[in-house]
Order: C-alpha cells, then structure tokens, then sequence
C-alpha cells in the first residue's frame, strides 16, 4: 500500500486507518508494508487523523513495514508494526520525523462512542536505520555530535525494550574506511505520557566494520583452493579391482556449496576440475603411480557479518587455474605414502559490498598465484574376505602471497595491502570398503578435519586491520560411495557424496573417471 504526497480531508471526529495485515481468521501474513512517500517537508495536516496499524486480528504476522520515504508528518496512530523503516530522510539536528498524536473518532461500530485517548503501540517495533536511511547535507561528518527524533508520541507509549538505556547501536559509512555510529533510544517524558525514540549520532567518527569483511575475504579463496585440493588425493585411490597397470588418463569434477561461521558467515558455492594423465608401474614388489594434471574451478561466495543492528555484506567470484603432480607408493603391506605439488594462477573479484560516503557499493580485484601441496600416509588391510578397511591421515597447506588492491570513489579512496596466507589442515579418517561386485564397489568413510590456521590481517590506506576470521577449528566429514569398474573394462567411473559438519558445513557431490590404455 503506497500513499504518495497524499492528504485526507475529514470533518470533525471522523478518520481513516491503513492496516499492513488483516486477518480475520486464524492465519498468517508476512512481508507486508503502508508506504509513506513526500519531499522532506513536514506535514501537520494531511495524514494528522490517519491510524497505521501493523497487524490485526488473530493471526501469526511478521515483517510488516511502515516505510517513510522523504515523509514528514503528524499522524493519529500508530501500533503493531514490525519494523518503522527510514528512507532518504533529510537530516535536521533536533527535528522530529513521525509525530503521533490522537485525534478524537466516532467507534465505527457503536454509536455515538466517542475515542477521544490514544495509545502508541511500539513494543514489537524495530526502527530500521541504514547507509540509506538520510540525506547528510555536506556530508555526514558535518552533523557529528547531532540527534534527530524518529518518533515522538503525545500519548501514552508501550516501548520497545531493545532500545532502552544506550539502545541498539548503528552505523554509517562516512568513508570506504570510516563509520560514524549512532545509537537509537528510548526518551519517556518525565510525566509518563509520551516519549521519543531518537537517533543521536557520535562526535567521532572510527574504523569502519566493513574493513573486517575485507580481511575475512582473503580466507575464501584459501577455503576454496583447499577444496581442490581434496580432488587430487582422490586420484590415487586403488580400483575395485586387481590394479590396473600402465598408463591412463583421468578427470574428477566436483561441486560444493559449503558455509563457514565465524565472525560472520561466508558460504562458497562453485566447482573444482582437475584432468590429466597417469601411470602404474611395478617397482620392487611396490605398487607406484604418478599423476600429470591440470586444475581449474570457479565459484561465488558471499559473506555477512553483523555489526549491532547493521549487516554488512560482500558478494564475488573466484576463479582459478593451475598445474600439478601428485604420487602414491604402496608397499605389499597394505601401507602407503601419497603427496601432491600445486601451482597455478587465482582471480578473486568482489563485485560490491564496500559502501562509500556516497552510499554507492564498490568492489576490487586480486590476480595473484597460489602454490598447494599435500602428505599423507595410510594403511590398506583386509577384512575376513568380503572387504577392506583403510586408515588414513593427511596434511593439506595452502599458500597465497602478499598482494595489493585498491577502490575508488568519489572523492575517496582505500588501498589494501594483504599479507601472506598460509592455510595448514590435518585429516584423519577411515574407509570401509563393501563387497565387491564384477562391476562395482561400494564404500563409506568418516574423517575429522582440523584447521589451524594463523590470522590473516590486511593494511588499508597505512592502519592495521586484525581479522576476526577465527575459520580455524574441527570439522566432521562423511562419505558414501561407488566406485564401477569391471575386471575387463578399461573404464573407472567413482561417484561420491560428502556431508560437512562443524566449522565447515555443507555438501559435495565427486564424479570421477579414467580410462587405461
């Protein structure tokens, strides 16, 4: 419902009222708004015996919206709204944007009955407040120290608790690198019969929170490149069947969308594909293979953190390529030795999330180069005759060197300066192998996983940024799998799920061929 520069027109006692979300019956209504659009002038008369109401009746409601947008002005009422949103607001130090004061009504349903007292309903109420929320004549840094009144109510008011005493705080972009913070709260009048709520702004401003995001960023493309880093240990496993001899050739693709919690919440979602080519060869009654391949894989990644009533967020890609080789050696125990050499070329992009004076989003880019090796050793032993068991643990590391970004906006700038990432993680685990068949194996796995990793912290225009990343920590892994192979065929096909829990939550999906000359 949207009222633009509107204004009503009544004779004495009567009204009108806009309600976000009626129900009449049990039920539910969500996500509804009454949109108030003006030119930043205040209105006394045009919506002054207007009633808002939120929500009515005895359904489930949420998120329904008073938004003001450029509106000023004096209304009758307003009670059960979910959230009061602010938009394009010009700001004036001590003025009131939402002024509430009853205005006496015949009751529609019984004659004659006057309403003549009111009662302001904000109890449930959040006051939405952002980059976007005000016009800053001459720049926020102007206004420091100054306060607006979001709401003042003649009479009698329910508050919301949240914003009592200091209240919530909340932030705005002074530039790429510094923030002013307001606080939003509760002033009842001395009498008990009205009050405000009211936005007062710092007389300084301070490190903006978004730099955080930045630093956390760096810890994506780690996360990812550790990913692919799964896929080469893969390549080695033994087939189903009597090993296969000679050369071969293979590729393994795999998609995951994984989450990681840690001072904010990054989630990757992308593919990992490594291709190339391999041989098995019989050395002193030792099994030996080596793998050639090339790597590549791309993603989208997003990443939020909250920061009091505000949520910062960056979105972007990563797109990366390189080279590799990776061994295995088994012995005619069942015991073996594996490792992996990587390097390649990485492009991360953030496509926005830096919010500038302006109000604009802006983003960046890194082209850098990583280098990834891995070691692990393990035990392959049989069960009764059905089956075999496997015993593992591996060490994965992760190397991006220092690099430089930088973004420009109107008359503002930010130059970043990461430093070196090294991602170090150990893996233990096992593997049941099922019964084979003359086409296909089955198996399932379980492995712990623990990261270890050193902070990672980034300059930016000369101050130290010092991440609070914290990826570092247990995760949990299972596994279940097929592996097609007959004894016959030149073909390998392995298709396999993963399930991630704990630091690192989510899923995987592996497919896997080869094929032997």
């Amino acid at each position: 419902m949207i009222l633009n520069n509107t204004k009503f027109d009544f004779g004495d006692n009567k009204h009108a009222a806009f309600i976000c979300a009626a129900m009449v019956e049990d039920g539910s209504a969500h996500d509804n708004s009454v949109s108030l659009i003006g030119d930043n002038e205040f209105d006394a008369t045009g919506l002054s015996k207007v009633y808002f109401i939120g929500a009515k009746g005895s359904g489930i409601f949420s998120d329904n919206v008073l938004l003001l947008d450029r509106w000023k002005g004096q209304v009758s009422s307003v009670s059960n709204f979910e959230g009061i949103k602010f938009s394009n607001i010009a700001w004036e130090n001590g003025a009131t944007i939402l002024k509430i004061q009853h205005q006496p009504y015949y009751d529609d349903f019984i004659e004659d009955l006057l309403i003549d007292s009111g009662e302001t309903d904000i109890s449930v109420t959040s006051f939405i407040v952002g980059n976007d929320s005000f016009i800053f004549t001459g720049g926020i840094d102007s206004h420091l120290g100054e306060s607006m009144t979001l709401v003042n109510s003649v009479d009698k008011v329910k508050f919301n608790p949240v914003y009592d005493g200091k209240g919530q705080e909340v932030s705005f972009s002074s530039s790429l690198t510094e923030d002013v913070k307001g606080y939003v709260t509760n002033e009842p009048d001395a009498n008990g019969d009205g009050g405000s709520v009211v936005l007062t702004l710092e007389e300084k401003t301070e490190q903006s929170s978004q730099m955080e995001i930045v630093s956390n960023n760096r810890n994506m493309s780690v996360t990812f490149l550790g990913q692919a880093a799964e896929l080469v240990g893969d390549t080695l496993f033994e087939p189903p069947h009597d090993y296969q001899w000679g050369p071969r050739t293979f590729a393994v693709i795999n998609n995951a969308n994984v989450k990681y919690e840690s001072s904010g919440r990054l989630e990757v979602d992308g593919f990992n594909f490594i291709a190339g080519m391999a041989n098995s060869t019989y050395f002193k009654d030792n099994l030996f293979r080596i793998n050639l391949f090339a790597e590549l894989g791309e993603g989208d990644f997003s990443e939020s953190m909250r920061f009091g009533s505000v949520t910062r967020s960056v979105d972007g890609r990563i797109r990366y390529w390189g080279l590799g080789s990776s061994t295995r050696f088994l012995l005619p125990c069942g015991a073996y030795f594996e490792g992996s050499l990587r390097a390649g070329h990485l492009y991360n992009e953030i496509d926005h999330g830096l919010i500038g004076a302006d109000g604009n989003n802006y983003g960046y880019s890194i082209r850098s180069y990583y280098i990834g090796a891995h070691a692990g050793l393990g035990w392959l032993f049989p069960i009764a005759d059905w089956g075999k068991l496997e015993l593992f643990g591996k060490y994965f590391y992760t190397h991006l060197p220092s690099d430089d970004a930088n973004v420009r906006a109107k008359d503002d700038f930010a130059d970043f300066s990461f430093e070196s990432v090294d991602n170090s993680r150990v893996r233990t685990g096992l593997r049941l192998y099922l019964p084979s068949t003359e086409i296909a194996q089955g198996y399932i796995g379980a492995a712990y996983e623990y990261d270890f990793s050193p902070d990672s912290d980034v300059t930016v225009n000369g101050y130290e940024i010092h991440a609070e990343n914290k990826l570092r920590g247990s995760t949990g892994i299972g596994e279940i799998g097929l592996r097609f192979a007959k004894k016959d065929s030149p073909w390998l096909m392995d298709v396999r799920f993963r399930g991630y829990f704990g630091q690192r939550e989510g899923e995987s999906l592996k497919l896997q061929e080869e094929y032997a000359f």
